[in-house]
């Protein structure tokens, strides 16, 4: 299947000639295409001879079995069914509890989590307080009214007892610094301040569409994520970093709140937030799970599925470089990132004890179905109930490839309370220790394996694996 409009591209090759491309994109094996202008002239491609007739059938007949598989002929038509109350947490509330558990809290120096009895004087400022289109991705449609929460909507329904007043100080990618003097004042003014900064994929701030879909990159568009939108610089866009300094000015408490579609560059940020909090686009309730969070509602048990960097010309930063490659090595700049893949804070502590099986495993016991296991026992040894998330990876230190420096193989989140054990298992079978060897056959190997168990990021054991013929 072709993407929108996508053989109408190949008018570079025919001159623009509709039927020529429908051909050319018919015999490559493509049967189906999604809204262009050129298979629509197929049967003047056959009549012309750019394709046979045969091809054609043979297209139409994967398609019509594909639709006999999926018993589309014998019920053509969705069942009506009585409509639901639309996209709310009561009916879908896997939204909401997915926005809670994909926070990832990536420092606390003890300010959170915040008090819901005390009262507060607390400034929600930045272009991501107030923006609800700004909490969805790219390619989401209009949200009907009273649908979704704000960051600014959810601190506001979490802290009744707190005074909690909003300013914008800046929009995502313009550079306007006109409301940044009021966004100080109320800084200035406040017991705390919440800074939601970040990027955005919003359809909804005058975008304009190519006939893909995809965005037009324009000077008026606030969107620096998407399709089609890529940046140069992973630093915050537009005058979110003005903002960012001049609340930090006024001295008070800062818990910053990031919500975007790809890891900026935050170090300055970071070292003079007293909290970060990052949620990568937290859905339409988005505003209620980071109200939760911040609250001790909800646990923060996020990790960090990417990697974020310290600079733009850090890049590429990423956790799993081949070990022939010397990743991120600037004779100016720590070679590590900001934060590391699969790291996350919690509000309690957790003790994570490994009960390592034999420490060897045959190829013929792993072809027929037998795995590696690596036991570990988390225990909640804080004072609040919490999930852990127990990550275990390998790194092949011998074999006839060069493999990569780290390899996320297995990982499990568990909740507990207070003082509650529980035991993990995490497995290594022949598809996790299979590579693609030198036969380009998937396949394990004999080998030398080494492993480490990590919980939320931090590092708790490793042991190593033999894998024997």
């Amino acid at each position: 299947m072709a993407d929108g409009v996508a053989i109408d591209r190949l008018d570079m090759l025919t001159g623009n000639d509709k039927a020529a491309n429908g051909a050319y994109a018919l015999n490559a094996g493509v049967d189906v295409s999604l809204w262009d202008d050129s298979f629509p002239y197929l049967e003047e491609a056959v009549e012309r001879g750019l394709v046979s007739e045969e091809t054609l059938d043979k297209a139409v007949l994967r398609v019509l079995e594909l639709k006999f598989a999926r018993g589309l002929f014998e019920h053509p038509y969705l069942e009506e069914k009585p409509l639901t109350e639309y996209n709310v947490p009561k009916t879908f509330p896997q939204s909401l509890e997915i926005a809670r558990q994909s926070a990832v809290l990536l420092k606390n120096n003890g300010v959170l989590p915040l008090k819901k009895e005390k009262k507060l004087r607390i400034a929600v400022i930045g272009p991501n307080a107030d923006a609800l289109y700004q909490q969805l991705g790219d390619y989401t449609p209009p949200l009907r009214d009273g649908v979704g929460v704000t960051v600014l909507d959810g601190i506001r329904n979490e802290f009744k007892n707190a005074d909690v007043r909003y300013a914008l100080g800046c929009t995502i990618c313009d550079d306007d610094t006109s409301g940044i003097a009021e966004a100080e004042k109320l800084a200035e003014e406040s017991d705390l301040v919440i800074l939601a900064l970040g990027g955005s994929s919003s359809r909804f701030a005058g975008a304009e569409f190519d006939t893909n879909g995809a965005a037009i990159v324009g000077t008026k568009l606030q969107m620096d994520c998407g399709e089609g939108v890529d940046t140069s610089d992973v630093r915050l866009p537009g005058a979110q970093n003005e903002l960012a300094n001049a609340v930090f000015e006024s001295g008070k408490p800062v818990v910053t709140v990031l919500i975007s579609g790809r890891p900026h560059a935050i170090p300055e940020i970071a070292e003079k937030s007293d909290a970060v909090l990052w949620s990568f686009y937290p859905g339409p309730w988005g505003g209620t799970a980071i109200a939760e969070v911040l609250s001790g509602a909800a646990d923060p048990c996020g990790c960090l599925p990417v990697s974020v960097p310290r600079t733009t010309g850090q890049l590429p930063v990423y956790y799993n470089a081949r070990a022939s490659y010397d990743v991120m090595r600037y004779r100016d700049l720590e070679n590590t990132p900001l934060y590391p893949f699969g790291f996350g804070l919690h509000y309690t502590t957790f003790k994570t004890t490994v009960k390592d099986g034999t420490p060897e495993i045959s190829i013929a016991a792993l072809e027929n179905g037998k795995a590696h296991t690596v036991t570990c026992e988390v225990e909640n040894t804080g004072s609040t109930a919490g999930h852990a998330t127990v990550q275990l990876y390998i790194q092949g230190v011998s074999g006839t490839i060069v493999r990569r420096v780290r390899e996320l193989k297995a990982f499990e989140k568990v909740y507990l309370q207070p003082g509650e054990k529980k035991t993990v298992e995490l497995k290594l079978d022949c598809d996790a220790l299979s590579i693609w060897n030198r036969k380009m056959q998937f396949a394990p190997e004999e080998s030398k394996v080494k492993l480490y168990v990590e919980e939320s990021g931090s590092k708790v054991w490793n042991g190593e694996l033999k894998i024997t013929k």
